[in-house]
Formats: structure tokens, sequence, C-alpha cells
């Protein structure tokens, strides 16, 4: 499976406790200087929606894993207009997700964060399958096989397979096991 050096492994807990402290502190001076509560999960979206373009970011949980310049975030948090995120627009046309052409689910197990898009245009190497989005890994949910730039890299235990199956599952036709 993935293998992270002690090395990288340090420098993700350091970035992901600076992100930590700075979601915790703009939460608090914003909330002030706005005069309306700003939670830590309002500036972690607007910290994504600022920065999905730049950085290439699909789900708001990347930015965990991204190296971020902490005072240019500040900077474009002061002129970030967070009504968009408190605003809610309510209307009587109820879509059918299925219709929903972004549709995602993301799913934790182990620490690890897989995603399944439900119209991936590509379906190497199952329909669907599923993205290890954190290291660019992709998981064929009929049998486990995890591949990196299109080559089998390692294979998922059963175990593992089947938790991941019973949860995306829930949300998606799955192909047909294959272990």
């Amino acid at each position: 499976m993935l293998k992270l050096t002690e090395k990288e492994v340090s420098e993700r807990l350091i970035q992901n406790s600076r992100l930590d402290d700075f979601l915790d502190k703009s939460s608090r001076e914003l909330s002030k200087s706005l005069k309306f509560l700003i939670s830590r999960e309002d500036v972690f979206v607007a910290i994504f929606l600022l920065y999905k373009e730049k950085e290439k970011l699909e789900v708001p949980s990347e930015l965990w894993v991204t190296k971020l310049d902490f005072n240019e975030v500040r900077n474009g948090l002061e002129n970030f207009d967070f009504k968009i995120i408190h605003n809610r627009i309510l209307t009587n046309t109820i879509i059918d997700k299925d219709f929903l052409v972004n549709y995602k689910v993301r799913i934790k197990k182990k620490g690890l964060i897989w995603l399944i898009h439900k119209y991936d245009p590509d379906p190497f190497p199952s329909k669907p399958h599923a993205h290890l989005i954190d290291d660019n890994i992709k998981l064929d949910l009929s049998n486990g096989k995890l591949y990196k730039k299109g080559k089998v890299i390692d294979t998922l235990n059963k175990k593992h397979l089947l938790e991941i199956r019973k949860e995306a599952n829930k949300n998606f036709i799955l192909p047909k096991l294959s272990i």
C-alpha cells in the first residue's frame, strides 16, 4: 500500500497543524471584525473557494495536503464575502441527485479518504472506481487493485475493499466483485 517516508509524514503533520491553527485563529478574528459568527468550517470553505482553481482542487479536503501561503490566504479572506456561504436560496424545484453531473461521495477508511465520482468520464480501472485523493491512486472496486499512472502498484486487502464497497453501495451500482 501507500508508504510515506518519515519526513513526508512529518511535513504533512506540520502542514495540517498549521492549517488547523490558522482555521481557529481566522474564525475568531473574522467573527470579531465582521460582527457575525464565522465558523472554522466557513473559513475552510472560503479557502477552498478562493484556491480551488489556482490549486486545481476538486474537494475541500484536498486543502489538508496543499501547501498554502498563509499570508496570502489571510489577505484573500479579508476580502471574501462570507454571505455567499451563509445565505441560502430556497426553491421549490427538486432535482434528482442522479442528474447532478458532479455527484461525488467521499469515504473515509483507515485514515484515508476515497472519492468516487458518479459520472467520472474515465472508466479505468472499473466503473465506478475510487480515487485516493491525497496520492493520485485509483482503486478498482471490482478486485481491490490499486493503480498509479495506469500501473498496478498494490492490492487492497479484501476486508478493506468490502468496507469501502459497503459504503459506496449506498450511492452507486458497483461492478461485480471478482476476488
